[in-house]
């Protein structure tokens, strides 16, 4: 086959392409959070508040399109809450702590270590496929997981005990990330079109937001809310990770009994990303970091 610039444009690499932007942006918006000392937790409250206002008028506008009427959300017809929606409700609360884990991580050692962190946790969705949904994974897949593992010990390795406190956060962005990629396959794969990937998506966000709420009734610390930067960052936040999701499950349609490999593609790609980032805002890098990442890229190539 003859190789032109155009064989580059399908609409599954434009999926993998929409994903891959949205989640480096993300990662951009927390460096920029830290950059101004701005507090993630309230800015990631209101981006969830953001998420579950603009996810339902979309859905809204869209099933009423005729009537030009606000619709009723899904999500308030109890009496019609399916088990594809509690599932997606529920993911909610492991997202708003993996997002706290997240921008945490990015603020302390760096947008490429937190990335990299966060996109080696590929094994767990990636091992959950082999053992749960039967996918093919050659001998050079597995010494990629294994690989795979090393360079993450790399990437959170101390140079000072003093530094292990801030190192250990990332353990907590690997194992939270590899468990958002493993709920996100698994409502891709139980939902079989009851929920567009909006609703789907609008669904988890509810789950988040609601979270959130009690996190911060217990805090009972309201004046944060206050502030228009955090409202400012928390919508643009907000509007980014809605769609970013959403082109999350719209690549992951496109990779059918493959999950594997999108995975693979995905997370090298936003690792790729999220380390020019880093380079943007001059992150230093030590030797074993440099050498965990180089190994990750590589790892990631075996996997696929």
């Amino acid at each position: 086959m003859t190789f032109t610039p155009l064989n580059i444009i399908t609409s599954q690499n434009l999926a993998v392409f929409y994903a891959v932007i949205l989640s480096v942006f993300i990662f951009l918006v927390f460096k920029e959070l830290g950059r101004r000392n701005i507090a993630p937790l309230p800015v990631i409250i209101i981006n969830y508040f953001v998420c579950f206002i603009l996810g339902n008028i979309w859905i809204s506008t869209g099933i009423s399109t005729e009537l030009k009427e606000v619709s009723i959300p899904r999500l308030l017809q109890i009496n019609s809450f399916s088990l594809v929606e509690f599932f997606a409700v529920s993911t909610g609360v492991l997202f708003l702590f993996t997002f706290l884990f997240m921008a945490y991580s990015t603020q302390k050692v760096g947008a490429a270590a937190s990335s990299v962190a966060s996109k080696m946790s590929m094994v767990i969705p990636i091992l959950s496929a082999i053992i749960i949904w039967d996918e093919n994974v050659n001998i050079w897949g597995y010494v990629g997981i294994f690989m795979a593992l090393l360079s993450v010990y790399l990437m959170i390795k101390p140079n000072k005990m003093d530094s292990l406190k801030w190192d250990l956060i990332l353990v907590w962005v690997f194992l939270g990330s590899g468990l958002v990629d493993l709920s996100i396959n698994f409502l891709n794969k139980i939902n079989q079109g009851e929920l567009s990937n909006m609703q789907l998506t609008t669904h988890t966000f509810t789950g988040a937001l609601i979270t959130g709420i009690f996190y911060i009734l217990l805090k009972r610390d309201f004046t944060v809310f206050k502030l228009k930067v955090n409202w400012f960052w928390g919508i643009i936040l907000g509007t980014i990770n809605l769609f970013s999701i959403v082109a999350l499950y719209n690549a992951l349609d496109s990779f059918p009994n493959h999950s594997s490999t999108f995975f693979t593609i995905n997370n090298i790609l936003v690792v790729v990303g999220a380390s020019l980032v880093g380079i943007f805002y001059r992150e230093k890098w030590s030797i074993a970091k440099i050498l965990g990442l180089i190994l990750a890229l590589f790892s990631i190539y075996l996997v696929q």
